[in-house]
């Protein structure tokens, strides 16, 4: 339908007709709204799982699969979350620079003030936090000192994080060959 009528035009009319087919049942089914936030965080979260099992058919997958709700532009939460699946794919696909421009963009449209409709600030903050652990991944193999102000900036987000601030620590420092320094990580 998109080659006709567009790719923003053809996903309102996909879920209007979805909206229509969940009014049916809807004692049972959630609103459509619910539906869409689902998609976009499993799509999201299985390609962060698809990166560390190395499995770039996967990502592509998931990124086809989101892509439709990326029509609502490049700052919309679907637009977003496209953006961050293909990052996720430059980075297995071992194109370092493009994928290094990709996740810079992305730390600076979430960790600006802008609001982005129907994103919800815990999904802006962990989709930033990974965007911050994977470029600080990209430093390390680069030996680049940034990596370190990333891993600081990182733990600031929580446990979780704080463990992934030492791994780039550790993996920054191993690469040096500083392994008095990295065996503190």
């Amino acid at each position: 339908l998109s080659p006709y009528v567009g790719r923003k035009l053809a996903l309102l009319g996909a879920l209007i007709v979805a909206a229509l087919r969940l009014r049916r049942h809807a004692q049972v089914a959630p609103p459509l709204a619910v539906f869409v936030r689902l998609l976009l965080a499993a799509a999201t979260s299985l390609a962060g799982v698809a990166v560390v099992c190395l499995d770039p058919a996967a990502i592509a997958d998931y990124a086809r699969r989101i892509e439709p709700f990326a029509a609502f532009g490049p700052d919309s939460a679907g637009g977003i979350l496209h953006r961050y699946v293909l990052a996720l794919q430059l980075v297995l696909g071992d194109r370092p620079a493009p994928a290094k421009r990709a996740l810079e963009a992305l730390i600076t449209r979430l960790s600006s003030e802008q609001p982005i409709a129907r994103f919800p600030e815990g999904a802006r903050a962990q989709v930033l936090s990974g965007c911050i652990w994977l470029l600080g991944v990209l430093e390390c193999w680069r030996d680049g000192e940034a990596a370190l102000r990333l891993a600081d900036r990182l733990e600031e987000f929580g446990p979780l994080q704080k463990l992934g601030a030492e791994v780039i620590r550790w993996r920054f420092h191993l690469a040096q060959g500083d392994l008095a320094r990295a065996e503190q990580y």
